[in-house]
């Protein structure tokens, strides 16, 4: 089986309880959540689209704004149950993240929450995105240069910058694709920050905030999970 079967096969068995097994968790995204439906109040912002997982993000907007918007969810099980908390089959459609068939600048804003880092070529989930995004998009997400212990957090960026990041990412998973596993949910190290290079060709202004805290002023060495928000 491959990755991809074996994470859509996970969400299938995993669909009515996945809620709840995402604990406290989600409430990292859920800051998030409340950030962009500022941002969503501010500039007035209608179509929205979600990337995967849209069970949490889009329901949530919806009860804030009045609000056009569309998510792409690839697994049947998972759209069944999100489609029980208040969004139409219209709204929530089969789709894939790395394909997007959606018209060039269709929707206002483009989002993803808690799900890139299940995504193995998430910087192409984020380049589709901002192709069909107009106004910007919105990324809450792990951040790998923030998670372990000091000594880790130390480490990551020079093995990055020595370009050693592959390998050493292929040590820790073991010489298996994925990075980690829990059952048989599927990992890739993933950092929003790494976003970046992508994300400014089409939206030159960028602003990054943690959603867990912080214990010193650089972002890229201390929080295990970041927002970032760019626009024009």
């Amino acid at each position: 089986m491959s990755e991809v079967d074996a994470q859509r096969q996970y969400h299938t068995d995993a669909a009515d309880r996945y809620d709840e097994m995402r604990g406290a968790d989600a409430d990292e995204d859920y800051r998030g959540l409340d950030r962009l439906s500022d941002i969503i109040g501010q500039q007035q912002m209608t179509p929205i689209l979600e990337i995967v997982a849209p069970g949490r993000g889009l329901p949530y907007l919806k009860n804030c704004h009045d609000i056009r918007d569309v998510g792409v969810e690839p697994v049947a099980a998972q759209r069944e149950k999100d489609c029980g908390k208040g969004l139409s089959r219209e709204e929530l459609i089969d789709g894939n993240a790395l394909i997007l068939a959606l018209q060039d600048d269709g929707v206002d804003f483009g989002c993803a929450f808690g799900a890139l880092h299940h995504i193995k070529d998430h910087r192409r989930v984020v380049s589709k995105t901002c192709w069909v995004a107009k106004t910007g998009i919105f990324s809450s997400g792990s951040h790998t240069f923030g998670e372990g212990s000091a000594v880790d957090r130390a480490l990551k960026p020079t093995i990055s910058v020595l370009e050693l990041w592959q390998s050493f990412n292929l040590g820790m998973a073991r010489g298996k694709g994925c990075n980690h596993f829990q059952g048989d949910r599927m990992f890739y190290s993933h950092s929003v920050f790494g976003e970046v290079p992508v994300v400014r060709k089409t939206f030159p202004a960028l602003r990054s905030v943690t959603t867990t805290g912080s214990t010193g002023p650089n972002l890229y060495r201390q929080p295990p999970h970041i927002t970032l928000f760019a626009g024009q």
